[in-house]
Order: structure tokens, then C-alpha cells, then sequence
């Protein structure tokens, strides 16, 4: 596959690596969860510590 005019053209490697980068840019990234441990923290509090 080769995409380009007479005058350029990408294919194999260089089409690769243009794919890439349009679709890094395109796609959406994903939220991370920094800190959300609060439901684990709840679990051990709760070994350590049972409620009656």
C-alpha cells in the first residue's frame, strides 16, 4: 500500500509511522485514576477494625 503523488509518496514504514501519529493524535486518551484507593483503605479498615 503507498499513498502519495509522483512527486512522493509514503508506503511501508514511513505510511506506518504517519498512521501513528495521526491516530495518537486523533484517538482520545484515557483518564487516569491517581488516587483512588478509597475503597481498598475502607476493606483493610475494616479487617483491622470490624464494625459489630
Amino acid at each position: 500500500m503507498a499513498i502519495g503523488s509522483s512527486d512522493w509518496n509514503f508506503q511501508g514504514v514511513s505510511l506506518c509511522g504517519v498512521v501513528a501519529i495521526l491516530l495518537n493524535l486523533l484517538l482520545p486518551k484515557a483518564v487516569a485514576d491517581c488516587d483512588d484507593l478509597h475503597e481498598e483503605h475502607d476493606i483493610i479498615d475494616n479487617y483491622i477494625e470490624p464494625k459489630d
